[in-house]
């Protein structure tokens, strides 16, 4: 009986160290997902303040963490953070949803910013 309950004990520990790491990991890819976003979306906005803003309004360039605070104060005022459709998808696939999307939404408003400065 001793040996049973020491193996159900030490299962039932692996089990939690398990659920613990896996906590940890989901923690720390969900943290590196959000700076990473961050950061794209604050090289996308520097290429388009410099193309578009500074030389209309004789405005100075911006740095990495000025523009990351500029989309996180727009983003804050400006988003819906609540979304039935993506609370069915399941949580780690509404994640990696918002990152393409963050990511895709850059990329075309680059593409489409050059496109434009090209005429300017």
């Amino acid at each position: 009986m001793a040996q049973f309950r020491a193996r159900h004990l030490s299962t039932t520990r692996g089990e939690r160290d398990v659920k613990t790491l896996t906590f940890i990991g989901g923690a720390i890819v969900i943290f590196a997902m959000l700076f990473g976003c961050a950061f794209i979306d604050g090289y996308a906005l520097i290429v388009l303040w410099g193309w578009f803003i500074a030389p209309t309004f004789n405005a100075p360039p911006i740095g990495i963490a000025q523009a990351v605070g500029l989309t996180i104060v727009v983003g804050f005022f400006t988003s819906n953070f609540h979304r039935r459709d993506e609370e069915e998808k399941g949580f780690w696939k509404a994640c990696v949803g918002q990152a393409v999307k963050s990511i895709g939404k850059d990329g075309m408003a680059l593409f489409i910013g050059w496109i434009v400065h090209l005429f300017i």
